[in-house]
């Protein structure tokens, strides 16, 4: 193993590729991703969403697209020769759309009422809603 993945940030929706250099080795070694669950490690396959490479050169990656929250975890490459067996992890942290708590919508309601009565309060100083009221 010459170059471990790297762990990778994502919003949901975009593509990600986890990458992985390999020595070069006869025969090439068997190349297998798993996605780490709380029932154990699930092989992933070639489909929809995901790609599975191996170079020549041991270049061994796997693209993930369209990503969501739930794809956020650990994924392991195993690779498996007459050498013996490697494993490496990386980690996938997807975050989501923006979605305001509860307390920050409150927090913007609040503010929103104040500047509101300040800007009323400023326009009344100054004589702008004094002059429309009176009709001068």
């Amino acid at each position: 193993m010459l170059e471990p993945p790297s762990d990778i940030e994502a919003s949901e929706g975009e593509t990600v590729e986890f990458t992985c250099r390999l020595t070069p080795c006869m025969p090439p070694p068997a190349v297998s991703w798993y996605f780490e669950t709380s029932q154990g490690h699930v092989e992933l396959v070639a489909g929809d969403r995901y790609q599975l490479h191996v170079s020549d050169d041991g270049l061994a990656s796997l693209v993930i697209e369209n990503v969501r929250r739930t794809d956020s975890g650990v994924y392991t490459m195993s690779a498996a020769s007459s050498a013996g067996t490697v494993q490496v992890t990386a980690v996938l942290t997807v975050h989501g759309a923006f979605e305001p708590t509860l307390n920050q919508l409150i927090a913007f309601l609040i503010l929103f009422f104040f500047s509101v009565l300040f800007c009323l309060y400023c326009c009344y100083s100054v004589g702008w809603v004094t002059g429309v009221i009176s009709g001068v």
